[in-house]
């Protein structure tokens, strides 16, 4: 198993409370209970030149490499007053290349990476709010090397770390918004992450919503060169 990996501190605050009536949330699993749930990840980097020799006649310049998502299965193996273990199977995954100049060996090779994570299992544990307090991933599971497919496996765990949405710890109605508010790493950086979620809809037991998670990391240096080096700045944004 890879060594397990807490949530990082994070906040939480209500934009809004949505239409009455309302009603505490919390959730209420069964063992054997299980959902796949799919994550989106979009960059967006813009690099730009330092002060130096050749800065005036350099210009910035912006790239966004192809959107990757991927598919977990969810399924709760144990049930307690606190709250639930589950168990997590990489069920599929791969990128749109849509938008982008990669040749038709690239789109390949990098297909080919992202879904060195189907069958990656783990595991995780929740409280009744959503909130993680333990995740693991079983190296033995998956039938590539990930890290020689460039995955790291923490910034992965750190990733999974918003596959179950944090429940608001005040009564909610239809239409309510909230917001998570983080950090996390992201390619050896560590970026400032929030997630915003609405609930579409509640009905009886079970309730459908809508998540949009965005990493922002500060301007920074990245690589060197003899006459000034370069800085970068990038955007994620995924939906679940």
């Amino acid at each position: 198993m890879t060594n397990p990996v807490r949530r990082p501190e994070t906040s939480t605050m209500m934009i809004d409370r949505g239409a009455s009536p309302r009603r505490l949330l919390r959730y209420r699993l069964d063992v054997g209970e299980s959902t796949t749930t799919e994550i989106r990840l979009s960059l967006h980097v813009t690099q730009r030149p330092d002060d130096g020799p050749t800065a005036q006649r350099a210009t910035s310049v912006a790239f966004s490499p192809p959107l990757t998502w991927y598919r977990v299965r969810l399924e709760v193996t144990r049930a307690s007053d606190d709250g639930y273990e589950l168990g997590l199977r990489f069920v599929d995954a791969g990128i749109d290349p849509e938008g982008t100049t990669l040749t038709d060996r690239q789109i390949v090779e990098l297909t080919a990476n992202i879904q060195a994570l189907i069958g990656v299992s783990g595991t995780m544990g929740i409280d009744r709010r959503g909130s993680v307090n333990h995740l693991s991933l079983d190296r033995g599971t998956s039938r590539f090397d990930l890290t020689g497919h460039g995955i790291d496996t923490g910034e992965l765990q750190e990733q999974l770390h918003s596959a179950i949405p944090v429940l608001p710890s005040e009564p909610v109605g239809r239409g309510a918004r909230w917001r998570t508010t983080g950090t996390t790493v992201v390619a050896g950086t560590r970026v400032r992450q929030s997630v915003t979620y609405e609930l579409a809809s509640i009905e009886r037991d079970q309730v459908l919503y809508r998540a949009k998670i965005a990493q922002e990391a500060p301007e920074q240096p990245f690589g060197s060169a003899a006459d000034g080096g370069t800085s970068t700045a990038s955007r994620l944004v995924a939906a679940q």
